[in-house]
């Protein structure tokens, strides 16, 4: 075997039945590169750089795929959502214009140049009148 051919078998052996990297360990890491630019903040970015390398080299995988599960479902997915509504809003302002119902803030898609009109929410039938 070469010589880096025995590295990358070890380095495989050392990590066989450990957790691995998820995108809570990806957070983590984002986190501290970006602490590591504030003032005192690469306290913490060791801190959680520490965190990050312990959670890969676990073996405790239940727990981790707990704790990526909460990451997902509490932070993650909604920070998607916001993106992916914020990215369609921006492709349909030029043939739509958005708003919000005053009464649930739910908010409603309208075709632009309709003059004034009278929405009625869909979720909580309060009526109101908007220009487009």
């Amino acid at each position: 075997m070469k010589f880096f051919d025995k590295i990358k078998h070890g380095i495989t052996k050392f990590f066989y039945g450990r957790y691995g990297v998820d995108q809570l360990n990806i957070f983590i890491l984002m986190l501290s590169i970006v602490l590591t630019y504030v003032k005192y903040g690469f306290y913490v970015a060791y801190v959680l750089l520490f965190i990050a390398i312990f959670r890969m080299v676990s073996k405790n995988i239940i727990k981790r795929r707990k704790e990526g599960a909460l990451f997902n479902e509490k932070i993650w997915f909604p920070i998607q959502k916001l993106y992916r509504n914020i990215k369609k809003r921006l492709t349909q302002r030029k043939e739509y214009r958005f708003f919000a119902c005053p009464a649930c803030k739910k908010t409603m898609r309208v075709p632009k140049n309709k003059g004034k009109v009278r929405l009625t929410c869909p979720n909580c039938q309060h009526k109101f009148i908007k220009k487009t």
